[in-house]
């Protein structure tokens, strides 16, 4: 079968080929049949894509995740008690790769492919689209918020960087680096207003100061041959580098840019300072780890993650008897399973969230066999079969 765009196939015949323009190819679809039929969803799924913590206005303990579909969606959980206590759509997009949490409690997200960037009130449960970050982007890779309240975000496929500030709106800061398409990550340093970018798809890590606009390239060579800096954190005076496809991270003093050392690291970055420990957390092979960022050593935290790694790690209080204090909690993998440990107690928990499945985009879709119409979705993993006489999809293969 034969794309004819708009998620429409057709098969081929003589009067459509792959040389057949896309607009030919749709009116030779609307001679055959003169109306569409919305046969309905055939790939649903959870894939949660990325994650965040935060606070319900009550102190209950919030774990943000963004989900994969048509239209993707945004879900807070109650930790704890691990159930849904709101759900958003988030309009024009399919997924999601950014958000983050700021001071006041704030949540920001950017969606895909719509770049729109959203803003969610925990305080009020309310959504608010805040439109198209830039004129020619597609994707929101990463969000940072100042103390001041500006949200910095960086983009895709033109590679460049914006801010937004209330009442005045977006601004496209340009280019991270000529002729980089791929702006991937984000950090910020606030005592010298310097805005760390790292980008791909050959890696490059900038500090941008943005009081001159000076950029400077803070990559040591040797790490230039990597496909992107996929994740940034800055922690108190240290920057954390998070490597793709190599799993390290490279931490780097925030304050003179110097290079400090290179640790093994699976996970898209470190979690906040854990307090009283002066420590940040993150994982590699399945288990978490502890690097302790006055001494740079680093502690294995016993117990598994069951095969998966942290996509985000957080240090929240989960205002839980049993979790008494701080406690890391962190989304692992894409399937909704996450972590929630406390150092107090040394208590390791690995479970599943109770998130709903989302309508999941077609990806290809082909004849089968008894006139059986087969689709897979991206990047669910999942293979589904329509009966056309009986109307009835049956999942064939579940990958993941």
């Amino acid at each position: 079968m034969l794309s004819v765009g708009g998620g429409y196939y057709v098969d081929r015949d003589e009067k459509v080929t792959y040389e057949t323009p896309s607009k030919a190819k749709l009116k030779a679809v609307e001679c055959v049949n003169d109306r569409f039929v919305n046969l309905g969803s055939q790939i649903h799924n959870t894939i949660a894509i990325t994650g965040a913590a935060g606070h319900a206005p009550d102190g209950t303990a919030l774990m943000y995740v963004l989900l994969q579909g048509e239209p993707a969606k945004f879900v807070a959980i109650d930790i704890v008690k691990n159930k849904v206590w709101d759900e958003k759509t988030l309009k024009w997009s399919t997924s999601a790769w950014a958000m983050t949490v700021d001071s006041g409690g704030t949540v920001w997200i950017g969606g895909t492919p719509s770049e729109h960037l959203f803003q969610y009130n925990p305080k009020t449960k309310s959504l608010i689209d805040k439109g198209k970050a830039t004129v020619k982007g597609t994707s929101i890779h990463d969000l940072e918020v100042t103390g001041g309240g500006v949200v910095l975000g960086s983009t895709s496929p033109n590679g460049s960087v914006f801010k937004y500030e209330a009442g005045k709106g977006f601004t496209d800061l340009g280019q991270v680096l000529p002729g980089k398409h791929l702006a991937r990550s984000l950090a910020y340093n606030e005592e010298t207003n310097t805005l760390f970018a790292g980008v791909g798809a050959k890696a490059q890590l900038v500090a941008w100061d943005m009081t001159t606009n000076k950029k400077q390239s803070i990559l040591p060579e040797k790490y230039q041959g990597e496909t992107s800096v996929y994740d940034l954190d800055e922690v108190d005076g240290l920057l954390f580098a998070k490597l793709e496809p190599s799993k390290k991270i490279l931490v780097f003093d925030s304050i003179t840019l110097a290079f400090k050392k290179e640790i093994p690291a699976s996970s898209r970055g470190v979690s906040q300072v854990s307090p009283g420990e002066e420590a940040v957390y993150y994982s590699h092979g399945y288990a978490l780890h502890k690097y302790d960022l006055d001494s740079g050593n680093i502690s294995n935290i016993p117990g598994t993650l069951k095969g998966t790694e942290a996509v985000s790690i957080d240090v929240i209080n989960l205002n839980h008897s049993e979790f008494p204090g701080s406690s890391v909690v962190g989304l692992l993998g894409n399937s909704g399973t996450y972590l929630m440990y406390n150092p107090a107690t040394e208590k390791l928990q690995v479970n599943k969230l109770n998130l709903p499945q989302q309508s999941i985009p077609i990806y290809n879709i082909e004849r089968g066999p008894r006139d059986q119409i087969i689709s897979n979705g991206f990047v669910s993993g999942q293979v589904n079969a329509f009966n056309p006489e009986t109307k009835e999809t049956n999942e064939l293969l579940k990958v993941g």
